[in-house]
């Protein structure tokens, strides 16, 4: 019911709606949003096979032209990758409205999609434990759904953080109708891992970092993606968070590489657009002078890495194990 409230309430979907997701039906998104969602709404829902292609600037928008697509479900890491392939070569008239959930947002995909895609795009955070949207707006900027209660505290203390400072994001009271209600054969972690006391109140730990703007929040990815640099700790969300909007950067990945003194160092991997050697060199500055700025000198990458594309799954998602290895 939980689905189902969701898409009459926060999707607005209409009873004439084709609905397509891009997850693999075994993701959560993929049997919640592919398959029940639609189905209790009495909907038609799109599925299609993963392809060893992965180029949904192609082929998502030959079936939106082709099925009357209305809505569609998505992360951003996917419109970057059809970004990249150039705009739409088909009509995207019946598309009402993009959703995008999944991982962070950054300006330039909503850009795109707004002056070449010409749709109305939504972002959504939410986890595979919530079971639906947790926050939802326009924008990188979010606000919480239905009455939820949120908050971003210091992981450390659990004391609230100023406005602007990173932190965890956590939910107050209660997940809501639709969530987990402990993890399978395992109360105690449920209870110890995702569950924390803040102002002698119940609260949720998503682990994801996040800024307060105002009653707004923006969410900058997972708190346990850390990089340790001579003792001082750096989420890789946060060094991505700082280089966006980048001129000349399409994406980036930080990761971890070994240090024989500091133990572990910042290692980037870059997609650019069509740049040439000394548009890159300087590219290199830009990124060493804005993370000086914005993180403070120990996350200055020990190596920055070009690459044409990145290793990601058929839904968009990046791989960071292969970049590890």
């Amino acid at each position: 019911m939980a689905l189902l409230a969701s898409l009459r309430h926060l999707f607005h979907l209409a009873d004439d709606e084709v609905f397509f997701t891009s997850a693999d039906v075994g993701w959560v998104t993929g049997h919640s949003y592919g398959i029940y969602a639609p189905l209790l709404a009495g909907l038609t829902t799109v599925m299609c096979e993963s392809s060893a292609i992965n180029a949904p600037g192609q082929n998502w928008w030959h079936m939106v032209a082709e099925l009357g697509i209305t809505r569609l479900l998505t992360i951003a890491g996917a419109i970057r990758l059809a970004r990249r392939q150039g705009p739409p070569r088909a009509s995207l008239t019946s598309l009402r409205t993009l959703y995008l959930a999944g991982e962070p947002l950054d300006e330039s995909t909503e850009k795109w999609v707004q002056d070449v895609m010409a749709v109305s795009c939504e972002n959504h955070y939410w986890q595979t434990e919530s079971g639906w949207p947790l926050l939802a707006g326009q924008g990188t900027a979010l606000s919480a759904v239905f009455s939820r209660s949120v908050e971003v505290v210091n992981p450390l203390n659990g004391e609230a953080s100023p406005e602007g400072e990173t932190g965890m994001l956590i939910i107050k009271n209660t997940l809501g109708p639709g969530a987990m209600l402990t993890v399978w054969q395992d109360d105690t972690q449920h209870d110890q891992h995702y569950w924390l006391q803040h102002r002698s109140q119940w609260c949720y730990a998503t682990h994801d970092c996040a800024i307060k703007q105002g009653s707004k929040i923006v969410i900058q990815g997972r708190m346990d993606d850390v990089i340790n640099i001579g003792g001082k700790r750096l989420a890789t969300a946060e060094v991505e968070n700082a280089l966006s909007g980048l001129p000349g950067m399409v994406e980036v990945v930080a990761n971890r590489t070994p240090h024989p003194l500091l133990g572990e160092m910042v290692a980037l991997f870059v997609v650019t657009e069509a740049l040439t050697s000394t548009q890159q060199a300087l590219l290199k500055q830009e990124i060493r002078k804005r993370l000086v700025e914005r993180c403070g000198r120990h996350a200055l990458p020990r190596r920055i890495h070009f690459r044409y594309q990145l290793p990601k799954t058929f839904s968009g998602k990046f791989l960071r194990r292969m970049l590890l290895d």
